[in-house]
């Protein structure tokens, strides 16, 4: 495809020369003539100077005189690239049927244009939404809804009772519904399972990665936000509310009846103690610790995690304790 072409199918400026066949786009690193990468992120700075690119997706402010490549201008270049890579790689619909080694129940409803894969089980009740999949080996147990054009990747696991959106992706091996972690201990230190009759809510945009486990409420549901999104890896205890617009990375964890604002920022291994409060745009850095509830817009950072700030001051005095150590010694 031309690059010119492309311009026009982007909607971007295009400064440079417009007749270069791009026939796959590709990151800064590996680039060559005749792909197309992008650039957003200052820490790569020196693969933009270096690249072989034959074009590049940045921001006016980002090209520079010299450079050996074309640009399309964009205000958002990642977002562009996204744009881009559906233009070479197509969504690819797989052809709607049900296959005969299914086990449907005679009470579930299924949609229309619906691929049931091998080895699906479907229980009593349950309600699967026009265009969905659901991959080999999923099980939908009773009275779940599931909505329209929605994913279920091969051997996702779907509990009583939950209810997803439309347009969910679940990746494989997630549990969704499970039973929260409650119970009572009599005086002789025994514990006693409380029953978990909470439901589980995924609205919907949601897309949740693979073997991330999501528990259903004990009284009221678990409720998780439209359009957020949750890496592999994840566990979401019972009663959490998430907010809408959420992204947390791989073996984040968040404890039971936590209130997880809009747009909350959750990295690597970050986790949350039980019965806390986010507000909207929180953000929290990768293996941090969260014991205590934090307003809006606030940075977290350390175990037990503080704003970022005031972490940063205490990290760079820690930094020089030996040289204070030592020179207390002298």
């Amino acid at each position: 495809m031309k690059l010119s072409e492309l311009s026009r199918k982007l909607g971007l400026r295009l400064v440079g020369d417009g007749d270069i066949d791009i026939v796959a786009p590709a990151s800064l690193k590996n680039a060559n003539a005749n792909n197309i990468s992008f650039f957003h992120n200052r820490r790569y700075k020196n693969q933009l100077l270096e690249t072989s690119a034959g074009a590049v997706i940045l921001k006016k402010k980002d090209f520079f005189s010299g450079a050996q490549f074309s640009a399309l201008i964009s205000e958002n270049p990642l977002d562009d690239f996204r744009k881009c890579v559906e233009i070479f790689f197509p969504k690819v619909d797989r052809k709607a049927e049900i296959s005969k080694k299914a086990s449907i129940h005679p009470d579930a409803y299924i949609g229309k244009s619906v691929r049931i894969e091998d080895f699906v089980v479907v229980g009593k009740n349950s309600r699967i939404g026009d265009g969905t999949l659901l991959g080999a080996g999923t099980v939908v147990g009773e009275d779940v809804i599931i909505g329209k054009n929605c994913i279920l990747y091969p051997r996702v696991v779907i509990y009583d009772g939950v209810q997803l959106g439309n347009n969910v992706i679940v990746h494989s091996g997630a549990v969704l519904g499970s039973d929260g972690f409650g119970y009572s201990r009599t005086d002789d230190g025994v514990f006693h399972k409380i029953p978990q009759i909470g439901g589980l809510v995924i609205e919907d945009d949601v897309e949740i990665g693979a073997n991330t486990t999501i528990d259903r409420g004990a009284l009221e549901n678990t409720i998780i936000g439209k359009g957020t999104k949750i890496d592999n890896l994840v566990q979401i205890g019972h009663n959490v509310i998430v907010g809408e617009n959420c992204a947390f990375a791989g073996q984040a964890g968040i404890a039971g009846s936590c209130i997880v604002g809009n747009r909350v920022l959750l990295g690597g291994q970050a986790g949350l103690a039980g019965h806390l409060t986010l507000g909207d745009d929180v953000v929290v850095y990768a293996q941090s610790g969260v014991d205590k509830s934090f307003e809006q817009g606030t940075v977290l950072l350390g175990s037990p995690a503080r704003p970022a700030k005031i972490t940063m001051k205490q990290l760079a005095a820690l930094a020089r304790l030996p040289d204070i150590i030592k020179n207390m010694k002298k």
